[in-house]
């Protein structure tokens, strides 16, 4: 499993080669850590995958753009070369905002970690098991 790479060419899915191993530390590896939490709904996450959906058939819009406008000699007007650099950017900026959205959701979920464990075991209660055992035992 890949940990989130959110590269241009990874539009619908993990790109970036990671495997979520020692591979990748640290932030490297926040979104897939974070993406199984999120997996099960939340508004932040349908707006990353609508934005992810977004994205990919903006590239996609912009590949067909390109190889229909190519001429005989396989470069663009000058016309063309600008609407085309205007499409790739909306794709990048789009793959900014998602990250910035991933990051934001990552700290969130970070944030919201509880602070301490619970006490889970009875006051004076031996955690190894042996309990006192009848009344003053502490010999």
């Amino acid at each position: 499993m890949g940990c989130g790479g959110s590269g241009i060419m990874g539009a619908g899915g993990f790109g970036n080669g990671c495997e979520g191993t020692r591979l990748c530390a640290g932030l490297k590896c926040w979104f897939w850590k974070f993406y199984k939490k999120l997996i099960d709904g939340g508004m932040e996450m349908k707006k990353i995958l609508e934005l992810r959906e977004k994205r990919a058939k903006a590239w996609e819009a912009a590949k067909v753009f390109l190889d229909s406008k190519r001429g005989e000699d396989g470069f663009l007007s000058a016309e063309d070369t600008a609407a085309y650099e205007r499409m790739e950017q909306e794709v990048v900026d789009l793959g900014k905002e998602i990250e910035r959205m991933e990051r934001q959701a990552a700290i969130d979920a970070e944030l919201n970690k509880p602070t301490s464990e619970p006490i889970v075991n009875k006051p004076n209660n031996d955690p190894e098991g042996d309990g006192k055992k009848g009344r003053a035992s502490d010999k």
